[in-house]
């Protein structure tokens, strides 16, 4: 194996980085249960499990992938081989140590704060958490760079891989922000007591949102020399705030109600309800990165 790629390396790194996380958390799953009945752990379903691991350390794992993939184009680590694998795992498994000890969300253990105040520790402490990943990356691969085998000439964006470059880091990045960003809006609302989190509405707003990244996918279509991360922030930004607000506008609208004595909901009802919610979330998220990815992408140099 020694061939020169853009994204095998960031692969192979995220690919640890989450078995790492899964196996440190089965380890603590295991030694609690030599203490605790195990009935209390088997009462889950197989999808309760799927999806606890999806929201703590699958989202997360996009956010790696990206940044990874960023430091390591830009220190020209491209070079696919034994060397560069096992020194790659080897940073993968001190990030994974380092991280293990930083809390992801202390804001929710602040029971006695108003729930406005947590909400703002909560969203900052993300932001706090996400940089505290990427500049440790970036430091350990600073570190060890001269013991990579580096290409020697920085790789080159063609034609061809170019708008697939790009795509590939615009979803993972879009992926990451809409379903870390759907979780603080679903604890946002939990706090205010408005309860709208249910395995229908998740399923359904991970589905959307993969669908309409596959639909901006025709926006990627202008040849770059190299990565626009100028245009990828930019796009992110923008898509990312009007998605959320329209989210946060939709989701009080339907799950605020006032109580009318005189309008007696029947199953019927409320299932329309639900699929025009639904309608819309869908429309809200596909036209906004349609629009935006068209704006930021189809740019002539």
């Amino acid at each position: 194996m020694n061939k020169i790629a853009f994204f095998t390396l960031p692969i192979i790194g995220s690919f640890v980085y989450l078995f790492l996380n899964i196996f440190s958390r089965f380890y603590a799953v295991f030694k609690r249960m030599e203490n605790i009945n195990f009935y209390e752990y088997i009462q889950y379903s197989c999808i309760d499990f799927i999806c606890y691991f999806f929201r703590y350390y699958f989202i997360d794992t996009f956010w790696f992938f990206g940044i990874l993939s960023l430091i390591l184009h830009y220190r020209n680590i491209h070079f696919v081989n034994k060397g560069n694998i096992i020194l790659l795992i080897i940073i993968v498994t001190i990030f994974s140590i380092i991280v293990a000890f930083i809390p992801e969300n202390p804001a929710l253990f602040l029971d006695d704060l108003l729930p406005i105040t947590r909400i703002v520790i909560n969203i900052l402490w993300i932001i706090f958490y996400l940089s505290i990943h990427a500049f440790l990356v970036y430091y350990l691969i600073q570190l060890s760079e001269k013991y990579f085998i580096k290409t020697q000439q920085p790789f080159m964006l063609t034609d061809k891989n170019s708008s697939n470059i790009h795509f590939i880091l615009f979803s993972t990045f879009i992926s990451f922000i809409l379903l870390k960003g759907y979780g603080v809006i679903l604890i946002t609302f939990n706090l205010m007591d408005i309860r709208i989190s249910s395995e229908l509405l998740n399923c359904v707003y991970i589905a959307v949102v993969f669908l309409a990244i596959c639909l901006s996918k025709a926006s990627f279509k202008i040849y770059y020399d190299k990565i626009q991360i100028d245009e990828l922030i930019k796009s992110l930004f923008v898509s990312s705030i009007i998605i959320f607000i329209g989210i946060v506008i939709d989701f009080y609208f339907m799950f605020t109600r006032p109580y009318n004595p005189f309008f007696k909901e029947t199953q019927f009802v409320n299932l329309g309800r639900n699929l025009l919610f639904f309608i819309s979330i869908a429309l809200i998220i596909c036209f906004v990165m349609k629009k935006t990815t068209k704006r930021y992408f189809q740019k002539k140099m």
